[in-house]
């Protein structure tokens, strides 16, 4: 996919959902969805351009079960959940964000296809930060995983 009527100009990140559609988070154009198959010069179907993920630095994608569509924004420490069929400048479904979700820098995300449990990878905190599946808000993750190493400190 490639061409001036894909409104690509910095792709982040990219899923396949369960509609074999193509989701990309692209930089400063939100989140482009293109129609399964799509090739060459094509046109997203859809674009979320909330506020939020336009200017949120988007690291991780994935998709779950219900074909949702998750994204972290780097720049705002966030965690955003959209329907599939999230099209326009709309408000996220849910926001896991704020001091009490210990996120700083969110690069990567994944959502148990059995529990729905969120996983979220933050390059801040060095750790794996895991929230139940019905988190919404400034909540505080049900686990944390983090190994013994800490870059900050190994840098002094």
């Amino acid at each position: 996919i490639r061409g001036p009527h894909t409104a690509l100009d910095a792709p982040e990140v990219a899923a396949v959902d369960r509609r074999g559609r193509i989701v990309v988070a692209n930089y400063l154009k939100g989140i482009l969805i293109f129609a399964p198959g799509a090739h060459g010069d094509a046109t997203p179907i859809a674009t979320i351009t909330s506020p939020k993920v336009i200017y949120g630095h988007l690291e991780g994608m994935t998709i779950d079960r219900q074909n949702d569509i998750w994204v972290t924004s780097y720049a705002e420490g966030k965690v955003m959940e959209f329907a599939p069929d999230a099209n326009g400048a709309g408000p996220p479904k849910r926001v896991i964000g704020g001091k009490e979700t210990q996120i700083d820098v969110p690069i990567g995300i994944g959502v148990d296809r059995r529990t729905g449990e969120i996983y979220v990878a933050d390059y801040g905190t060095h750790a794996v930060l895991v929230f139940a599946a019905d988190a919404n808000g400034d909540v505080p993750p049900i686990r944390r995983f983090a190994g013994g190493f800490d870059y900050y400190v190994a840098l002094k």
